[in-house]
């Protein structure tokens, strides 16, 4: 129980297909604390997946529609992502690492980190 924060500050929503992700809401954006998009520009979906801003066809993100709803910073970000063609489970992976697997090294790095920020 006492690790819970440190694990919770240090997970993101998985995209797999991006259907149950919600692009204002869930923590998908890969920073140190993932968090939601940033919008950018005055419309704004609150129910906008992120399933939305993938082109159904192509299978990959939509630049037209990231430059026009999601703040640039965040669209390096995104298109850093992989996606996946098939439904997998929904889940979560640990921010901190490129396979996704929680690590005691990467997950005492972050503690240091955020008890500096304290």
């Amino acid at each position: 129980m006492v690790g819970q924060p440190l694990l919770k500050a240090g997970l993101r929503k998985s995209i797999g297909t991006g259907q149950t992700t919600l692009v204002w809401v869930d923590p998908w954006i890969p920073t140190t604390l993932a968090r939601p998009a940033i919008p950018c520009g005055s419309s704004f979906n609150p129910s906008l997946r992120v399933s939305d801003l993938i082109n159904p066809t192509t299978k990959e993100w939509n630049p037209e529609l990231l430059q026009e709803l999601v703040d640039p910073n965040d669209i390096p970000l995104i298109r850093s992502l992989k996606l996946m063609c098939s439904p997998r489970a929904i889940g979560y992976c640990w921010n901190h690492t490129t396979t996704g697997v929680y690590s005691v090294k990467t997950g005492y790095a972050l503690a240091l980190e955020l008890s500096e920020l304290t």
